[in-house]
């Protein structure tokens, strides 16, 4: 067994400790990547509930221009098209939400890696030697 010297001791312990601290500036970066996946899904699940909520704001009125026109028989066709093309629209089955995404996001590594192009992480080759 070959006995260090107090230089090799210190190399080791140097690349020891840059080598945690890159796992630490690893595990970090990749939490920014899964926070940043989280917001850009609560953005679109917003948005989503907004539009799901416009159209069914438009319910009464599409069953108003349902009613007229099977009323009034004055170019219903027309106005009955629309109607009942929102009224399809605004059915249950026609809105299910995408899934509310929870605190904790899994990334892909597709994701992280698009996420974290031009983080330049230190070069670790050569330490466990």
């Amino acid at each position: 067994m070959a006995v260090l010297s107090e230089a090799e001791k210190e190399a080791r312990r140097e690349a020891q400790r840059r080598a945690r601290e890159a796992e630490r500036e690893r595990q970090e970066a990749k939490a920014r990547a899964g926070e940043a996946v989280y917001q850009n899904k609560m953005r679109r699940y917003a948005d989503w509930e907004d539009c799901a909520d416009r159209l069914r704001s438009l319910v009464p009125k599409a069953l108003d221009a349902l009613e007229k026109g099977l009323e009034d028989g004055a170019d219903p066709k027309q106005r009955m098209t629309v109607a009942l093309a929102v009224l399809r629209a605004a059915g249950m089955g026609a809105l299910d939400p995408p899934n509310k995404p929870s605190e904790y996001v899994t990334v892909s590594d597709r994701e992280l890696t698009a996420l974290l192009e031009g983080v330049s992480l230190p070069d670790l080759r050569g330490l466990g030697d």
